[in-house]
């Protein structure tokens, strides 16, 4: 072996070697599997400020991941600025899923948004600003953008003086001390679960001077999956500017044998066809999906046609259409009066959801607001008839169910009566006139 080959091979050991081994494989415990499926929940507040709740779905395959953002409890996506933390409802596509799909062999994003019915493409790069769920919580650096290979290598490359590791109970602490020209010290610690494959249950940073300061950055529970250790909450308690964010998991699966064995534009339902927008291309920039993540241009799309089968192209055309332009979601406009609650009439518990919506049917995009005496008299008119509901059940009420769910009915109706007293002659004016107005264009 030549001397510069020596050199590079210790170098490289010694590149590793300061990482204590139990901290990279809480690192690696976290991608030790072919592909990965799970629904989350992320709820954040800032500085006190009402919370801000957003649903995903997400898929990983190897260092591949797909996400499908939700919106929040009432299907809205968009939201303002986050001082108001209201949603940015009458805008084109606040109430659609959006996916997106980051490839890193191609390096490239692909994203899907419904109603409009084309698809994007950065190509080269991962576009759009977005949190692996695999590490969320991980890390005291940023997870935005980076892969599963990317946040092993960050681990490896920290400019780290020294490495500690010392017993806490049956917790284990990897302390980092950083390289910084600092004589009081500053260091990243982990806390890991040797009984849970070193999973990660605390991440702190500490800072040392006359006192030693220490701040939690984040927190994780654990739930078994299969023979994975996978985290059932997440508690990041200083996410940027003060907001605190909890993530919770569920439906998590790992190597499901439904799973792909890679990802593509078709796994988040891109048919052969389907109009792609290439970003930074201009005006040349549109073109047609071709399968398996390639694409053609629009003139290599008519020559084929004849001999490509688009069906399923035409059937996601004609779902987009009846999608509609995403302004408002699906329950806006519900003719049965449930605000697309489903059964509310029979479920207290499902009340909550529906005075919700109902405040904020009456007060987004309405000439006539809610005011917020209105909206406090809504809340009081909820926690009276839901109380009364619960107490009904919980007593046993009537022995027949048929006439114990007649009785909760009849609590809801007052509730629906109780709430349309609330609003002024104008904005039961404008309901009116805002329904007469949807039924007439339907």
């Amino acid at each position: 072996m030549c001397y510069l080959s020596v050199i590079a091979v210790l170098t490289g050991l010694f590149a590793e070697m300061p990482v204590p081994p139990e901290l990279r494989q809480a690192f690696h415990q976290r991608n030790d599997y072919r592909s990965i499926s799970m629904s989350f929940v992320i709820s954040e507040v800032e500085h006190g400020g009402a919370e801000k709740i957003r649903h995903f779905e997400a898929l990983a395959v190897r260092e591949d991941l797909m996400l499908v953002d939700r919106g929040d409890a009432d299907g809205i996506r968009l939201h303002r600025d986050l001082e108001e933390r209201r949603p940015a409802l009458g805008v084109y596509g606040a109430c659609h899923p959006q996916y997106h799909l980051f490839r890193r062999e191609p390096l490239e994003t692909w994203s899907r948004y419904d109603g409009p019915g084309w698809v994007g493409l950065a190509e080269g790069g991962i576009s759009a600003i977005h949190e692996d769920p695999r590490f969320i919580g991980v890390a005291p650096w940023s997870a935005q953008n980076l892969s599963p290979s990317e946040q092993l290598d960050r681990l490896m490359r920290l400019d780290v003086r020294k490495w500690e590791v010392e017993h806490r109970g049956n917790l284990l602490a990897v302390i980092g001390w950083l390289s910084r020209d600092d004589s009081s010290g500053y260091a990243y610690e982990w806390l890991l679960d040797p009984s849970a494959d070193m999973a990660i249950v605390e991440v702190a940073t500490i800072k040392k001077s006359a006192e030693i300061r220490r701040s939690i950055l984040a927190r994780h529970e654990y739930q078994k999956v299969g023979e994975n250790w996978w985290p059932k909450r997440s508690f990041i308690t200083n996410y940027g500017r003060g907001i605190r964010r909890t993530v919770e998991y569920s439906d998590v699966k790992i190597n499901d044998k439904n799973h792909p064995r890679s990802l593509t534009p078709e796994s988040m339902g891109v048919p052969l066809g389907a109009v792609v927008r290439v970003a930074g291309a201009g005006t040349g920039g549109e073109r047609r999906y071709a399968g398996s993540g390639r694409t053609m241009s629009p003139e290599e799309f008519e020559r084929k046609r004849s001999s490509l089968d688009l069906s399923a192209y035409e059937r996601y055309q004609e779902a987009q259409r009846v999608m509609g332009p995403g302004y408002y979601p699906s329950w806006w406009e519900d003719s049965s009066g449930r605000l697309g609650v489903k059964d509310v009439e029979a479920k207290p518990d499902s009340w909550e959801v529906y005075v919700r919506r109902w405040k904020l049917r009456h007060t987004e995009k309405s000439s006539h607001p809610l005011g917020w005496r209105q909206i406090h008299a809504a809340d009081s008119a909820l926690k009276d008839c839901r109380r009364r509901a619960r107490n009904l059940v919980d007593s046993g009420g009537d022995s027949d169910t048929a006439k114990l769910n007649e009785q909760i009915a009849r609590i809801f109706e007052e509730l629906k009566q109780r709430l349309g007293v609330i609003l002024t002659t104008e904005q039961q004016s404008t309901e009116s006139t805002g329904r007469a107005a949807s039924k007439a264009g339907d």
